[in-house]
Parts: C-alpha cells; sequence; structure tokens
C-alpha cells in the first residue's frame, strides 16, 4: 500500500443515491457530518448525492444542504433510473482515492464509514460491511431473502445473507461499469 505523508492528503468519496428522501436528508446530513465528516478532519471528503428522479423536494432540500456543505455536488436524473444507476453515476464523478456508498434514509450507520477508512488505511482494497439483519416491512424483508438466497446458489456462495449497501474501492476511477 502507498505510504500516505504530509504532502499527499487522502481523499474519499462518499456517493449517496436518493429517491423520494426529503424528509430524512437534513437528518442524514447532520449524522454524517456528525459521525464521518467531523471525526476524520485529516481526509477531504467529497460527498455526491444522486437524485434518481424523485417527484418530491428531495433536490431542493439537497440544493439546501449545498449551500452550507461546499463538498457536497448533486446529479439530477430526469427520471427514475434506479437505485443501481444512481450509484454507478456518482462512482462516474467521484475522484476519491477511494469510494463508499451509503443510503440516504441512514439504514447503515455512517459512522462504519470511519471504520472501513481504518481498513483501507491498513492495506484492505476493498471493504464490505455486511448487514446482520434487515428492519423492514415483512413483505420487502421476504422478498430480499428470496433475492440474497438465489444469489448465494447462482452467483456466489459466499453473499452476505441480509446484503450490504458499504463498500470501498481504491480505485478513484471505476472504469467499463454499466
Amino acid at each position: 500500500m502507498e505510504s500516505w505523508g504530509k504532502e499527499k492528503v487522502k481523499k474519499v468519496t462518499i456517493v449517496i443515491p436518493c429517491y423520494f428522501n426529503e424528509l430524512n436528508l437534513w437528518k442524514t446530513y447532520q449524522v454524517l457530518k456528525n459521525d464521518v465528516l467531523d471525526k476524520r478532519v485529516d481526509i477531504n471528503f467529497e460527498i455526491i448525492c444522486v437524485d434518481d428522479g424523485s417527484k418530491d423536494r428531495t433536490l431542493d432540500i439537497l440544493l439546501e444542504i449545498q449551500k452550507v456543505e461546499k463538498r457536497l455536488k448533486v446529479i439530477k436524473f430526469s427520471k427514475n433510473f434506479g437505485e443501481f444507476r444512481a450509484i454507478l453515476a456518482g462512482l462516474e464523478k467521484a475522484t476519491g482515492d477511494c469510494i463508499a456508498v451509503m443510503s440516504a434514509d441512514l439504514q447503515d450507520p455512517p459512522h462504519l464509514i470511519t471504520e472501513m477508512i481504518k481498513a483501507w488505511e491498513n492495506g484492505h482494497k476493498v471493504v464490505i460491511a455486511a448487514r446482520s439483519g434487515r428492519n423492514e416491512p415483512w413483505l420487502k424483508k421476504q422478498l430480499a431473502h428470496t433475492y440474497y438466497w438465489f444469489l448465494r446458489k447462482l452467483v456466489l456462495k459466499d453473499f452476505p445473507r441480509y446484503g450490504f449497501d458499504f463498500f470501498f474501492d481504491r480505485s478513484p476511477s471505476l472504469t467499463n461499469i454499466g
């Protein structure tokens, strides 16, 4: 792993796909700021929020937050293309030495990003925080369980049982994705 001297400050990009999140974006930003941005002042952060065609005030709220958080970049889709495409759009614009993806509704605690940064600093190129359970309505939980069961049977036997939302990749430019 490359040695980080005083001459090179690390940059971490956090990609957040957003879809109908107007009610929780300010809270998400405050938790992210308190638990990550303010805890690791030695790192330059870039936050990329991708509004995936929301028809509520998601874009307006993101632009309000951008007025107080200069590290925030906002991408707006003309219609809903889905979470995966929103993440890809964020990855394409990311300029960090590594990238984290998190949900806009705080399903996953942002403080895990600081732990993942430590693992990355210790030489791990990819860090996955697997869910230990799902706090969702019964039907959604069953559909997710079935999806991940098929994924483990047909594609990747070690795929986390409840999925994951966070990951890091040290490469600042991800090519050939999508």
